[in-house]
């Protein structure tokens, strides 16, 4: 049995809308994608899917795709011209790529089909590399004698240019084949959900008629935030599991692309991680971090989701700054890794800490606050303070009852615990200080946690400690 010719037409376009649908849900992980474009006006030949891009070449693509396995690509299917007078696919692809290369763009052309390519051609079978899809110039060396050479000179004559200009265009091309619609979709599916979308068969099909609905209506091409809208619109958020919000703090963590992500590391003084201690102006928390962070909880938020798992390299005052950005009043739920296991940031009760030190009587008006978990710190914040670096009246050392140590929290339950039982501690000292300075000497979670509870303080600056000066500084002042 055949399919009909309308039943072809259909595949073909559900294979071209899925490609895109792949790219859509590829930008919510993705910042470098800036829109994705379905029947490109600028695309030319390869109109299919356009995806543009902030710093890596745009990508330009065209989809072909057949019913069954007897129909490839091959040189006379690329040389073979449609209509009299016409040109044929290969002329269409270089006119193209010519266009975009004097519009002086960096591109990347696909020709993506779910047919075999030509494994006797010298060019589409021997040059063509089954890692990354790209023809290997080396592979096609020789004389004009030569198989390669003969090669290079039918399509060089067939496009009316010199061997030169071909290889150029060639190193543009990238012949990729697809599997089958199924394994498309099921690899969809694993994206929409590292994407924090819902990942069963109908969210994909969902996910596809969106891009057929572009299509309809003709929108192109959908900047990367109606991309997100659509998202919401069509009900594929994975209200159920948390967002996952990557923070390139001090070093970028690898691994896959995250729902959210922020980079933060070009604002730091230091090329190393270790150096990274200070932003590069005191202001930039104000300016730049904390509104960044501000508008990843707008979004989220408008996804229906309050829940965020928080990976990354940070130094402890971020950590903190997350906690402050994502509170537990605003009904936040926070979650990350401490030691390999997931912690879960929510309080099961109180538990007191010890309060090593509480004295007043420094001569000046503020709280200084020490939160002791992973090391005493307690001589270097009376250093500070003794140097006149604020105005300091009253200093409050907590700490775990047996002491600080870097096994000193045994888990997420206890140490929110711990947690609420410090600010509560924090909190009774607070009436005639107008303002809090916080020294941290713990792991990444409790500082996490310390943000997140950070609720009814006056004003807070959080320190960072300078090892090569053996000095703390500020870093951010929360209201």
């Amino acid at each position: 049995m055949n399919l009909a010719a309308r039943a072809a037409d259909l595949r073909g376009n559900e294979f071209q809308h899925a490609r895109a649908w792949r790219y859509a849900v590829d930008s919510l992980t993705d910042p470098d994608i800036v829109s994705v474009s379905v029947e490109d006006r600028e695309g030319g030949a390869f109109d299919d899917i356009v995806v543009r891009r902030v710093s890596a070449p745009n990508l330009y693509e065209q989809a072909k795709s057949s019913n069954y396995g007897n129909t490839i690509i091959d040189q006379e299917w690329l040389f073979t011209k449609r209509t009299e007078g016409g040109k044929s696919p290969l002329q269409h692809f270089f006119r193209t790529w010519q266009e975009v290369r004097e519009r002086g763009e960096s591109a990347q052309f696909n020709l993506v089909t779910n047919r075999g390519y030509d494994s006797t051609n010298r060019i589409l079978g021997q040059a063509r590399d089954q890692w990354d899809s790209r023809i290997v110039a080396s592979r096609l060396e020789g004389g004009t004698n030569t198989a390669n050479g003969r090669a290079l000179k039918e399509w060089a004559e067939h496009l009316d240019i010199d061997r030169t200009v071909l290889l150029a265009f060639l190193a543009d091309l990238r012949l990729v084949t697809t599997p089958d619609m199924a394994d498309i979709y099921r690899d969809i599916a694993q994206a929409q959900k590292n994407a924090g979308l819902r990942g069963d068969p109908q969210s994909v099909t969902v996910g596809v008629a969106v891009v057929r609905e572009w299509v309809m209506t003709g929108r192109r091409p959908v900047p990367r935030d109606e991309i997100a809208s659509d998202v919401l619109t069509a009900n594929l958020v994975d209200v159920t599991a948390d967002v996952r919000l990557v923070v390139h703090g001090i070093d970028r963590l690898q691994g896959v692309p995250a729902a959210v992500e922020l980079d933060f590391i070009d604002l730091y003084v230091g090329d190393s991680p270790q150096d990274r201690r200070e932003l590069r102006a005191p202001g930039l928390w104000e300016s730049d971090v904390l509104p960044r962070m501000r508008a990843v909880g707008t979004r989220v938020e408008g996804y229906g989701v309050n829940g965020l798992r928080i990976e990354g390299w940070m130094r402890l005052p971020m950590w903190f700054a997350i906690g402050r950005v994502f509170p537990r009043v605003r009904n936040w739920r926070l979650s990350t890794t401490q030691n390999g296991e997931d912690w879960i940031l929510k309080s099961i009760g109180v538990v007191d800490p010890a309060v090593v030190t509480d004295e007043d009587g420094f001569g000046g008006t503020d709280l200084a606050v020490v939160i002791e978990i992973s090391n005493g710190v307690e001589l270097a914040v009376r250093q500070w303070i003794e140097a006149g670096s604020a105005s300091i009246n009253r200093l409050l050392v907590l700490q775990p009852d047996q002491g600080p140590s870097q096994t000193a929290v045994p888990d997420a339950g206890w140490l929110m615990a711990w947690v609420d039982g410090a600010r509560g501690e924090i909190l009774a000292r607070t009436g005639a200080a107008p303002h809090v300075h916080l020294f941290m000497s713990t792991p990444a979670a409790a500082a996490l946690a310390l943000g997140h509870q950070w609720n009814l303080m006056p004003a807070t600056t959080v320190y960072e400690w300078l090892p090569q000066s053996r000095s703390y500084v500020p870093t951010l002042t929360t209201s």
